[in-house]
């Protein structure tokens, strides 16, 4: 995350997320992310 506070959800677990901290998650599993305001971010899809 570069701006904006966020969760991640995938499962039964919720992740809390402030600017500047990462997440690895699996893309093969459904997921949620939600945003408090206007968001950046960086993805990377490494195989």
């Amino acid at each position: 995350m570069q701006e904006s506070r966020s969760f991640f959800q995938q499962g039964e677990s919720c992740t809390l997320l402030e600017p500047g901290e990462m997440i690895i998650y699996r893309t093969d599993k459904s997921y949620l992310f939600g945003f408090s305001g206007a968001m950046r971010q960086f993805i990377f899809d490494i195989p």
